[in-house]
């Protein structure tokens, strides 16, 4: 049975105000839109990502690694987040309808259906490979 957990990650629904979500493993089109997301992020926001590269590398949480990223977000970038995990073209309706409550359940979730594990090397990896290297100096 464990087998099965995990070709078909469990799905939970999550009701925010009129809507009903589908959170679980995250698909394809979720990922190529995360990986998006998160190069852009990278780029832009090379300084604080270096602060947090070296946070990473500690043996931190998925929860700890995730509430990390979010610190360095700005607000919209935040709701273009949860809009990539839930399918959610509105983020108007993100902003207006979403709790601490319901964002931290979407969080954990998202921790326990993923491999986030192997997420953050991958993410560590792109980070050295995009952040510029430090010249030695003679």
């Amino acid at each position: 049975m464990e087998g099965t957990k995990v070709l078909i990650p469990e799905v939970q629904e999550i009701r925010v105000g009129v809507k009903t979500y589908h959170v679980g493993g995250l698909s394809l089109k979720q990922t190529i839109l995360l990986g998006r997301f998160m190069a852009n992020m990278l780029i832009r926001k090379q300084e604080q990502l270096s602060k947090l590269q070296k946070k990473f590398s500690g043996d931190g949480s998925n929860v700890d690694d995730v509430m990390s990223i979010l610190d360095i977000l700005e607000q919209e970038e935040i709701y273009k987040l949860f809009s990539i995990i839930l399918n959610e073209d509105d983020l108007q309706y993100i902003e207006d309808n979403f709790d601490l409550t319901r964002s931290l359940e979407i969080i954990a979730i998202i921790c326990e259906q993923n491999d986030f594990g192997q997420v953050k090397k991958n993410v560590l990896r792109i980070m050295a490979a995009v952040m510029p290297k430090e010249k030695p100096t003679h």
